[in-house]
Formats: C-alpha cells, structure tokens, sequence
C-alpha cells in the first residue's frame, strides 16, 4: 500500500520565530484599515464637493436629468459612510437616494429638496465642522421632515405608534 502525505505549508511555520504574532497582525491590519479610511474619506470629500456643483445647476435646462448622477453620487455616500460608521452621513445620503426614489416612482420633483439635502450632507461630511451629536441629530430630524413632504408618502408609523 502506498501513503501519501501532501504538502502542510502551514505546519511548516508553526513554532518559526520568524513569523509575526497575531497582535502584530491586527496591528497592522488596523493601520491599513485606518489609511483605507483616510482614503474613503477622500473620496467622499470629492462626491459631496460634485453633488454641490450639481445641486447648483438643478434649476438650469436639463436640471432634472442630473438626478440619477445625483442618486449615484448619493448611494456611493450612504456605502462609503456606512462602511466606516459615519451614521449621520450614511443616513442623510440615504434620505437623498430615498426621496429621489419616490419621484421616480411618480411624486412631484422638488429641486429645493435635493438642494436641503445635499447642503445637509456637506454640513455632516465637513470633518472641520464643530457639529455636536446633538445638532447632527437635529439636521437628520430636519431631513426626515422633508422627506416627510415631499415624498409620495412618509415613512411608515412604528409598531404601536398611530399612523
């Protein structure tokens, strides 16, 4: 009868003093995620600047087919915050994508709400900007009112509440 033993490479650096420690792994790991947020950062820095600039132009011929440029830029916002527990940012870009989303299913196209939300999203994504807790959650309740109406429809009512 003939054995065979396959090749362990991972046995072969068990008790290697030449390999790295798992809290040395996580230390780096950390210091990579933290340059991939820097980075993200960036990037989110230049989307919310594009969304300025065509908030800008809403009014102008050809205003309303900025919207799914603006709706990208938006959802590109809500994943990259979201990734890096940016809340308050991830949920303004998503009340933009949301009430872009009713108007494309049929409810009345209001520029002036793309241009409170997208002034609410540079406000949240300004690392500069001495916002408390406490005023960010007062321009996300600003941004579910206007949702609220201008959306064919508000959100629908907790469990319990009326509505």
């Amino acid at each position: 009868m003939r054995r065979f033993y396959p090749e362990n490479r991972l046995a072969q650096f068990v008790g290697v003093s030449e390999g790295i420690s798992g809290e040395t792994a996580l230390a780096q790991a950390r210091e990579q995620l933290n340059e991939l947020k820097e980075v993200i950062v960036g990037t989110i820095e230049v989307k919310v600047s594009m969304l300025q600039g065509m908030s800008a132009q809403l009014n102008g011929p050809g205003g309303a087919d900025l919207v799914p440029k603006i709706y990208k830029l938006a959802n590109d916002i809500f994943c990259d915050a979201g990734v890096f527990d940016f809340d308050d940012l991830s949920e303004a870009a998503f009340q933009l994508c949301d009430l872009i989303a009713h108007w494309r299913a049929g409810a009345a196209f209001n520029p002036e709400a793309i241009r409170v939300n997208i002034a609410a999203i540079a406000l949240l994504a300004d690392a500069r900007s001495p916002l408390s807790a406490q005023h960010r959650a007062a321009i996300l309740a600003g941004l579910r009112s206007v949702h609220d109406k201008f959306a064919d429809r508000p959100e629908p009512a907790n469990e319990g509440e009326p509505g």
